[in-house]
């Protein structure tokens, strides 16, 4: 709602709020049941959130948007449209190459013995001068990767 606080009527507000509410719910649920893991829901919240937030704005607009009756008050619609698919495009190409680079230089993963000590752990030993390849390398022998599921 901050993106247009200041161009939308209560009730409006209302209904953006509302909606925003419907969208994020529809989509924790989406993300379930495909199974696509977002433990912090970042893309429900900011993802979803943003792109309702960039419709909501020039549909809700008392001044210019679509509810204010104007006849060129699609324009300000089209313009978001084209502004999120271009945002859209830009972040899908650079996160390709991103991870294109990041798999091709084999650092997207962990190895099993680090998936099960935990990242955290691990950093924090290792921040303290820890030596745990012992431990690592016996944790390899016990559980040895599976490449069929990825650990």
């Amino acid at each position: 709602m901050s993106a247009c606080a200041g161009l939308v009527k209560p009730w409006a507000a209302l209904i953006i709020g509302g909606l925003a509410g419907c969208w994020y719910c529809l989509f924790c649920l989406i993300f379930h049941r495909v199974k696509i893991e977002d433990p912090l829901e970042t893309f429900q919240v900011y993802g979803v959130g943003g792109l309702w937030g960039a419709i909501a704005a020039p549909m809700f607009n008392h001044q210019v948007g679509l509810v204010s009756g104007l006849h060129t008050s699609g324009k300000l619609f089209g313009y978001e449209l084209v502004g999120m698919v271009a945002v859209a495009a830009l972040a899908a190409l650079i996160s390709w190459l991103y991870f294109f680079v990041m798999h091709k230089l084999d650092l997207l993963r962990l190895t099993k013995a680090e998936e099960i000590i935990g990242l955290d752990a691990l950093e924090a030993a290792r921040a303290k001068g820890l030596d745990l390849q012992p431990l690592l390398d016996k944790i390899e022998a016990t559980y040895p990767a599976n490449p069929r599921t990825g650990c």
